[in-house]
């Protein structure tokens, strides 16, 4: 698990968007298993295995007044087993697979086809949780995952990501709690004026006020 510490507006939004095929990079490249992505629309970083867990829940993760199931199915809906024949969607599959993901990541709704408005702020952590993470997921991009939510609800985030890390996914965590990052992270790198600072290996052992030296822009001397 990689951490991405730094003070709001330094790169890490922009950052997110290049990796998630939302934004075309100036410069560089995006590549996962050595397969060069960067010029692929955001379906294809999708179909590639990334995927992404934004801040906003409401205004991008999800679809507010849409239903949980049709959450559900905006990620897969452009293929099989969701997708049949090229031109119909497999609603009763959809319906079915809905339900399975609800009950394994304990999203407490009213019913499936209530629309995701009214859910709280925790069980729609969840509900986009229980859409991007999949045996598939290669790579996972979480911003600030557990802005805003309770002590529970935040616990449950940090575990699903920590089992996505041991079942092999990579993970990018990006959050403004530094506490969050040394904890969670196998290494952070720091962002600032939009570029790498520096980057801390063993941020459980290291001083906070190293980071903190890094965030503000003054790297270590050579």
């Amino acid at each position: 698990m990689l951490g991405i510490a730094g003070v709001d507006g330094n790169g890490q939004d922009e950052l997110c968007e290049v990796l998630e095929g939302l934004r075309s990079p100036d410069s560089g490249s995006v590549s996962i298993e050595g397969n060069d992505i960067t010029h692929q629309r955001a379906r294809g970083y999708i179909e590639n295995g990334i995927s992404y867990i934004p801040a906003d829940r409401k205004g991008v993760g999800l679809v507010a007044n849409m239903s949980v199931v049709e959450n559900i199915a905006l990620k897969g809906y452009c293929r099989p087993p969701m997708e049949r024949g090229r031109i119909f969607m497999d609603w009763a599959y959809i319906t079915d697979f809905a339900a399975e993901r609800v009950k394994d990541y304990d999203v407490q709704i009213p019913d499936l086809f209530a629309p995701v408005r009214v859910l709280s702020g925790g069980n729609l952590q969840k509900l986009m949780l229980s859409r991007e993470i999949s045996d598939t997921t290669k790579v996972i991009i979480a911003m600030q995952p557990t802005w805003g939510l309770d002590v529970g609800a935040a616990e449950f985030v940090h575990k699903r990501l920590l089992e996505a890390r041991e079942a092999g996914a990579a993970v990018i965590l990006i959050s403004k709690e530094l506490q969050e990052l040394t904890s969670l992270s196998d290494r952070i790198a720091v962002m600032y004026g939009g570029e790498i600072s520096g980057v801390v290996e063993g941020p459980q052992k290291t001083d906070v006020e190293k980071i903190g030296l890094l965030m503000a822009g003054i790297r270590e001397r050579a």
